[in-house]
């Protein structure tokens, strides 16, 4: 249980340290936050700031038609030596919104290859990850939530994991565009694992939880806490936890530049590997 009190201690610290941190930076940024939006010139679109983050109804003025947004974060290392190869990562995002209704597509790779000198061979894994994820704005604080997510795990054996998920989302909002959602939802899990005796089915209900913490640093930056969290009903000690903490700057419109750390937990994992991996990347954002 060490991995989840560490997570949950840092969750509730990035929360609860946001407002002296805040407090401490400059003027709020030239672009008011999703929500707070205000009277653009003649001519000139609204801008609504990150409204993929916002409750719908937040959202002011409101929008006339749909609002379409989309962006992507690609990292590359290379290793040489003893052993030689790359890691390529790459996540993307989309949001659609239309009235009260908002649905979010959305995917992450990872790609490891390495070679090992002197005849230790070759390996490769990849780690996979798409969904969708649609949000009905019930109320002001309020969302229901329906998720959809297909998984690839090659480091644990995982060949294929789908899980469909139906629950509830709350938004809070802060002050200086600090923004904090947290969802709750049950649902289905299945998967498909390679085992010590080949290919196994295994399925079952689930109980999902997601948080995500945001805070502009600056005029430019932007902090995000992200943590999602599985975990098997039938299994009281059978959970995964994923981990993401990002400090993104915006070098202009479109381009943003940062520092990430992603932690992946597996408490009962198919077969004897290891439990957690650490992965610490810079990476660039395209919008």
């Amino acid at each position: 249980m060490a991995p989840v009190k560490f997570l949950v201690v840092t969750a509730l610290t990035g929360v609860l340290s946001a407002s002296p941190v805040s407090a401490q930076q400059p003027a709020a940024p030239s672009q008011p936050p999703a929500g707070q939006s205000g009277t653009p010139p003649a001519g000139q679109k609204p801008d609504y700031g990150q409204w993929w983050l916002a409750n719908a109804r937040d959202v002011n003025p409101k929008p006339p038609g749909w609002l379409f947004h989309i962006e992507g974060t690609a990292s590359f290392a290379n290793q040489s030596g003893s052993v030689s190869g790359f890691e390529y990562t790459a996540n993307i995002l989309s949001a659609l919104r239309k009235g009260i209704v908002t649905n979010q597509i959305g995917g992450s790779f990872i790609l490891q290859e390495a070679r090992v000198e002197g005849g230790g061979g070759n390996f490769k894994q990849e780690t996979a990850r798409a969904f969708n994820m649609l949000y009905v704005s019930v109320g002001r604080p309020i969302n229901l939530v329906g998720a959809f997510i297909i998984e690839k795990d090659e480091p644990k054996h995982v060949l294929h994991r789908e899980a469909l998920f139906a629950g509830v989302q709350r938004v809070f909002s802060f002050p200086k565009g600090r923004r904090l959602s947290m969802s709750v939802a049950g649902g289905y899990e299945h998967e498909t694992v390679r085992g010590q005796f080949g290919e196994q089915q295994e399925g079952g209900p689930a109980a999902y939880a997601q948080s995500m913490f945001t805070a502009p640093i600056g005029q430019r930056g932007i902090f995000t806490n992200f943590i999602e969290y599985f975990h098997d009903l039938e299994i009281s000690d059978d959970y995964r936890i994923n981990w993401n903490a990002s400090l993104q700057l915006q070098v202009n419109k479109h381009i943003g530049i940062g520092p990430s750390v992603q932690i992946r937990h597996d408490a009962k994992p198919v077969t004897q590997v290891q439990k957690t991996d650490t992965m610490t990347v810079l990476g660039i954002t395209f919008k």
